[in-house]
């Protein structure tokens, strides 16, 4: 029973990280088609919350990525 409580709250820790994490990510999308920021850095742990918020992001298609070493891609807003 104990094993099992542990993974329930890992799976709501980590789900609600995600959460936050895409938030975050839309925020910065929205920064970067502004003008506010010239670039995103994501590595390869924060791709997949990136990745649900790019999915979202209106302007996707202007929103170019570079890769990097060992997983990291450079975003930056295609004018």
């Amino acid at each position: 029973m104990f094993v099992f409580f542990k993974v329930i709250m890992y799976h709501m820790i980590v789900h609600k990280r995600g959460d936050s994490m895409t938030e975050e990510f839309t925020d910065k999308l929205q920064k970067l088609a502004e003008g506010e920021l010239e670039e995103i850095k994501i590595s390869a742990d924060d791709f997949m919350d990136f990745h649900e918020a790019f999915m979202n992001f209106p302007q996707r298609k202007r929103v170019v990525g570079i890769a990097g070493h060992k997983g990291e891609i450079t975003y930056h807003f295609e004018r």
